[in-house]
């Protein structure tokens, strides 16, 4: 089961993260996942083994290649947790070709967006669109060149998120970074975006419950 997913990338690197509990232990993981690899054209580069049978965590770790893409795992064992998988995938793009940035978010964006009469502060971001159904609980203006709203939302974060993948790439912005957390105790989930533009900065951070509802703060930036 999935942990925690992030991406980020600069012109010529897309670097994906991931993190996974498994059910089975660290070495019949590394094993089993070395053969699934293999057979989809991985090469393995490396690998290797720290602690011992009274250790409270025994990491494998394995490089591997595919193409230009480098493939850094590490399965590690705790007495509470008990088995994690960390996947970290690095592809190398010449120059500037790096593909933007894919959410991997399937949700349908929710639709009809509207102010609040419940709304509070000012007014929204100029020019940045507003997560519908929302309800605005502030405004602030820190300087000339930033601006914080907060919201309230009844929708999954994963919609939030896929609302916010759709409007901004309509209107010119460019993803950087996507970082999301998702705690299987609790059941919340926590996705931080960042997307920018020619003149502006956008961080965007959702957190909420993996049933529906949370927050979305937007914080914009204008850039010198």
């Amino acid at each position: 089961m999935r942990s925690s997913f992030s991406s980020s990338r600069d012109p010529s690197t897309w670097q994906e993260r991931a993190s996974f509990n498994v059910a089975l232990s660290p070495d019949v993981a590394f094993n089993t996942y070395a053969l699934q690899l293999a057979s989809a054209g991985w090469s393995e580069t490396s690998r290797g083994q720290r602690g011992d049978a009274n250790a409270s965590t025994l990491p494998f770790t394995a490089d591997l290649q595919n193409g230009s893409t480098h493939a850094h795992l590490v399965y590690a064992q705790n007495q509470h947790r008990g088995t994690s998988v960390s996947v970290t995938l690095t592809t190398l793009f010449p120059g500037d070709s790096a593909p933007s940035l894919e959410t991997g978010v399937t949700a349908t964006p929710p639709t009809g967006a509207a102010t609040s009469p419940l709304d509070r502060g000012a007014q929204d971001p100029a020019d940045f669109p507003r997560l519908p159904g929302s309800v605005r609980t502030s405004y602030s203006s820190s300087s000339s060149t930033q601006v914080m709203a907060n919201y309230t939302a009844k929708c999954l974060p994963r919609q939030a998120d896929a609302f916010f993948a759709q409007s901004l790439a309509v209107a010119g912005w460019a993803q950087t970074g996507r970082d999301e957390a998702i705690n299987l105790n609790t059941q919340s989930d926590q996705i931080t975006l960042n997307w920018q533009n020619a003149k502006q900065r956008a961080n965007i951070l959702i957190t909420g419950s993996t049933a529906g509802g949370g927050t979305v703060r937007v914080i914009l930036t204008t850039r010198p």
